[in-house]
């Protein structure tokens, strides 16, 4: 993995007339009605914490044209990163998996719980934002 590229938080937000539990994650985002919503990017800029996001409600394509933008070249770290990661190719942002970091997976390392409410306050201190 190259750790010399910039680590950038990243979570969607989602519709699909499925259920993603029921269902599975294939069914939900290949669900004709599933949508992004919003997405949110956090990342550090000389110690400064940048976050922005994206809405893909009003215009879908400028908004995905300004998140493959923020995403070019960088590590991306999501709680559940299969979920981030199936989300951009079904937009059409395909990656490698070497390119996500799962921090649900770090969590459960570190002794936490998996769900980012539970392990939040665990590892952090503070509640999920």
């Amino acid at each position: 993995m190259n750790y010399t590229k910039k680590m950038i938080g990243l979570d969607f937000e989602t519709y699909a007339a499925t259920d993603l539990i029921v269902n599975g994650l294939d069914n939900y985002v290949n669900c004709p009605f599933f949508r992004p919503l919003v997405a949110a990017v956090a990342y550090s800029d000389a110690g400064e914490i940048v976050t922005k996001s994206f809405d893909f409600v009003n215009d879908y394509a400028h908004e995905l044209m300004l998140l493959k933008e923020t995403l070019n070249n960088c590590i991306i770290v999501a709680h559940n990163a299969g979920f981030e990661q199936t989300v951009l190719k079904r937009m059409g942002i395909n990656l490698p998996s070497e390119s996500f970091i799962d921090s649900a997976v770090l969590a459960r390392a570190a002794g936490a719980a998996g769900k980012l409410e539970a392990a939040a306050p665990q590892l952090l201190g503070g509640n999920k934002l």
